[in-house]
């Protein structure tokens, strides 16, 4: 998130020493400096409103959920790699199969012009559709068939065919896509999903417990002394102290009080400490597990 930011500032300062020479918006270039600031400052905007997710394993009511969200998290991380791999093979094939009717079209008895959808004939076009049908927002005649009118360029009794095999192929392979996508795969997933929900459920309490020790730790051991912005006021501090340093007479006056050693008086003792914690963690976790 903070990458976001910094990405979004070092823009935002291209963007104020460029000269648009006054143009509007609508001649400014793809890429344009304020155009990709505007962008990354709206996915930074939702990171940083989702950081709010972070603190609420504070929370004895929310933060079990939490814990649950994000063990789900890395079910759908898996969910979307295998939805990515099938998209993209059938995007390829459906590709191959429709590109060659780019731009076919005719006229229909009633006048009107039928022209091919342009679904399939290009591969980032495949993607897009492949996608959005796992929202059913792909139609049924994307993998329709359009032949060029012949009648209107060659003689008034010529025919045109159709490609039955072609369309009925194409049929197939956008029917196997539901079924695997929408049937198996989405299934598969929400069985996945509430069986991570009810191990989670079973052990609520050592699940929270457990998360939210390992987010206070990220403070205590002095990584981080404060959330953000705040952390910000701490580095500043430490950036001066590191100056003056140097001056042996105000060494002691800027002396920070925080200091890892003070934590850590014997490194055997925290090790040992800290693995019964985490012995007893998975014990409560998996009763009937034996431990060693």
């Amino acid at each position: 998130m903070e990458a976001v930011f910094l990405m979004t500032f070092v823009f935002w300062i291209k963007a104020y020493f460029d000269s648009d020479d006054g143009n509007e918006r609508k001649y400014w270039p793809s890429f344009d400096a304020t155009l990709i600031h505007e962008g990354l400052l709206a996915i930074a905007s939702i990171l940083a409103c989702g950081r709010l997710m972070y603190f609420c394993q504070h929370s004895r009511l929310a933060g079990p959920f939490q814990t649950s969200l994000e063990y789900m998290g890395y079910e759908i991380l898996g969910f979307l790699f295998i939805c990515f791999i099938i998209i993209l093979s059938f995007a390829t094939g459906l590709t191959r199969l429709y590109q060659a009717y780019n731009g076919m079209s005719y006229v229909d008895s009633s006048g009107t012009k039928v022209v091919q959808m342009s679904s399939f004939v290009s591969f980032d076009q495949s993607v897009k559709t492949l996608f959005w049908a796992l929202f059913g927002m792909s139609p049924v005649e994307a993998v329709d068939i359009v032949m060029l009118d012949l009648s209107s360029s060659a003689k008034s009794n010529s025919t045109f065919n159709q490609h039955v095999f072609t369309e009925g192929v194409g049929h197939f392979l956008y029917a196997v896509y539901h079924l695997l996508i929408l049937i198996v795969l989405v299934n598969t997933l929400i069985a996945m999903m509430t069986n991570s929900f009810q191990n989670i459920v079973n052990n609520v309490n050592v699940e929270w417990k457990f998360a939210r020790t390992q987010m206070l730790l990220t403070y205590i051991d002095g990584i981080i002394l404060c959330s953000s912005p705040f952390n910000l006021i701490y580095y500043l501090v430490l950036l001066c102290y590191k100056k003056v340093q140097k001056t042996k007479r105000l060494s002691n006056y800027w002396k920070l009080p925080v200091s890892l050693e003070d934590y850590h008086h014997d490194p055997a003792h925290y090790e040992a400490l800290m693995d019964v914690i985490i012995r007893r963690y998975f014990k409560e976790k998996n009763p009937l597990e034996t431990t060693v």
